[in-house]
């Protein structure tokens, strides 16, 4: 994923000139600066994002078009299945028949059913469908759906999908757009459960469940409206956050900065 050059200099400067702070600078004397620039960094990693997951639409739109996923026969496009697989796309490709059966490059006919799934019956019924939260019953990994309907003479003949990795997704934005140990970011799905995080463990966690009520009261308001900044503790850290709403996914994309050691016993 490319960046924007001057995304990449207000990166630069916010770094070196404040991110960073020299010895002696407390963390909260970066804030300032932080918040000036902390809008154009979070814009950047919602636009990675979307841009990422925008593009996996795209490609899947284009193969389920050509004959052979048309044919909803899956021995007739293993092959192209295989070639868009090994292209290094963070996640694994399927296809589901309109029964729920379904196939993977690497196992074939996997001997489960996808019919059941949240996002399921949209794709049959002819709509593309993007930001469901899986555990991939291929591979038990937390993932995020993006998929688009097979037609072919105007019916429904399955979906073409894939279950995008989300700790891949989040070391890749986190690379390309990397940040000094005490920024941070995330995003949260409209549920509270976490989507992206530059800690990866955190992935699928509702922070409102941590036992911390001033990160609950952050998640809530974040939740709850489109955009705004909040101020919570978390693992023994203040830590100030600006947040806005994707337009695509719904989710709730946040980058914060931690200022300094929290009054952990004042937020039991």
């Amino acid at each position: 994923m490319k960046i924007h050059p001057l995304r990449t200099v207000v990166l630069v400067l916010c770094m070196s000139h404040v991110v960073i702070a020299p010895s002696g600078v407390q963390a909260s004397d970066s804030l300032p600066c932080f918040e000036e620039y902390a809008s154009t960094l979070l814009s950047s990693f919602v636009a990675l994002t979307e841009q990422h997951i925008r593009t996996i639409e795209h490609e899947l739109a284009v193969l389920s078009v050509t004959e052979e996923v048309e044919s909803a026969d899956w021995e007739s496009m293993s092959s192209i299945m295989h070639a868009y697989q090994e292209g290094g796309q963070p996640g694994i490709v399927w296809f589901v028949l309109p029964d729920g059966n379904y196939y993977t490059p690497e196992k074939g006919l996997v001997g489960k059913k996808l019919n059941e799934r949240s996002y399921f019956s949209g794709l049959m019924s002819g709509r593309r469908m993007i930001g469901d939260l899986v555990y991939s019953k291929a591979t038990g990994r937390k993932s995020v759906i993006v998929a688009v309907p097979v037609m072919r003479n105007g019916e429904v003949v399955g979906g073409l999908g894939a279950s995008v990795f989300l700790d891949d997704l989040s070391n890749r934005i986190d690379s390309a757009v990397p940040l000094p140990e005490n920024l941070i970011f995330y995003a949260l799905a409209s549920d509270g459960t976490t989507t992206l995080h530059k800690n990866t463990q955190l992935n699928f966690q509702d922070p409102r469940q941590q036992g911390v009520k001033s990160l609950k009261l952050a998640a809530d308001r974040m939740l709850s409206t489109q955009e705004g900044e909040v101020t919570y503790e978390f693992e023994g850290t203040s830590r100030h956050a600006i947040y806005q709403t994707s337009m695509l996914m719904g989710w709730k994309f946040v980058i914060g900065i931690k200022t300094g050691d929290s009054d952990s016993t004042a937020d039991q």
